[in-house]
């Protein structure tokens, strides 16, 4: 059962809340999804880590659910992320992978990331050849600065597909989202320079 969010929105509906991170559906589109959460760290200047490093960021503290990355840099707003996810369900799906092409803009007030699936790109050499292309069609990051330290963030996912993902796989899927960005959360909230 879905809950519906606090918002405005009479069209989301909440499939999971668990430590300060809310994954909600757009029950008005097929596959369009809603991720919020708030960053905070006093010790450090989270802007300056609000760019193309923040992927690698969240793959060395998910190696249990990520088997490898490659962020190609086209230029300092530009970039190509492949991720390989660990082969999880072998005998129900193939192995999975994500390739994004991925632009970064900002201004004095916010941090926006938007990626696409890039499906001409050379498979990266560590992706297996009978691994499966993610297909997404797009990704909005906004990251709102409320001040160097402290930053919410409001991703919107938007999947390729005609089928309706079963609310079993949504909530299956949605804690697993939700384990890889808590503990890219945790791992921000606690470092400091003295580590």
């Amino acid at each position: 059962m879905y809950l519906m969010d606090n918002t405005s929105e009479p069209t989301i509906k909440r499939i999971h809340e668990n430590h300060g991170i809310t994954i909600s559906k757009d029950v008005t589109e097929n596959n369009k999804y809603i991720m919020s959460l708030s960053i905070e760290n006093n010790y450090i200047n989270l802007t300056d880590l609000i760019n193309f490093n923040l992927a690698q960021i969240i793959y060395e503290v998910n190696k249990d659910i990520f088997e490898n990355i490659n962020i190609i840099r086209i230029s300092e707003n530009e970039a190509v992320v492949c991720i390989l996810i660990k082969h999880f369900f072998e005998d129900i799906f193939s192995q999975q992978y994500i390739c994004l092409n991925m632009k970064l803009f900002h201004d004095a007030t916010s941090i926006m990331f938007s990626a696409k699936t890039n499906s001409e790109f050379e498979m990266p050499f560590n992706i297996p050849k009978n691994a499966e292309l993610l297909d997404i069609d797009t990704i909005l990051i906004n990251c709102a600065i409320k001040n160097t330290h402290k930053v919410e963030f409001k991703n919107t996912i938007k999947y390729t597909s005609t089928l309706d993902i079963p609310e079993y796989i949504e909530k299956l899927a949605a804690k697993i989202i939700n384990k890889i960005f808590m503990r890219t959360k945790q791992f921000i909230e606690l470092y400091s320079y003295n580590t």
